[in-house]
């Protein structure tokens, strides 16, 4: 079946970085039916295999915490140093911003083939959110990821 797709806004517009570049430091995470996760890290290679993963703690939100490893730090030092000097919320909040759509803040491609359910889709959302991440995307699945997918049963 053709798979399904929600649209959901972009929170970081990265500015004027190509799609090369955004694949770089990427993880593109891949949902099928019975709550079965799986990811890849980079750019799509016919050597590309997935790891699959869980809903669990120890599953996406480690792998993200560890990919952005970086970003979040810096947004919780930043969060830390807003409360010592009385910041205003405003001026935390675009600085957050900021930091989540720096170059090595991690990007995260969202992907759903048709058995996948739509809560399973906002729990990830939830995950990104936790793992303060602001650049990702929910795209469509492709042919190969797809064929990936199906040989992981």
């Amino acid at each position: 079946g053709k798979p399904k797709t929600m649209e959901i806004n972009m929170p970081v517009k990265p500015e004027n970085e190509d799609n090369q570049t955004l694949v770089n430091n990427a993880v593109t995470i891949l949902l099928s039916g019975d709550n079965k996760i799986y990811w890849y890290y980079g750019e799509l290679k016919k050597e590309t295999t997935l790891t699959p993963t869980s809903y669990a703690p120890d599953g996406l939100r480690k792998l993200l915490l560890e990919k952005n490893n970086r970003a979040y730090e810096a947004i919780k030092q930043l969060r830390e140093q807003a409360a010592k000097v009385n910041m205003p919320d405003s001026t935390l909040k675009r600085l957050e911003v900021e930091k989540k759509g720096s170059k090595e803040a991690l990007m995260v491609l969202v992907k759903a083939d048709d058995k996948a359910v739509y809560k399973n889709v906002v729990d990830v959302l939830d995950e990104l959110n936790i793992c303060l991440i602001g650049k990702y995307a929910i795209v469509d699945l492709g042919q190969q990821e797809y064929d990936l997918m199906q040989a992981m049963k």
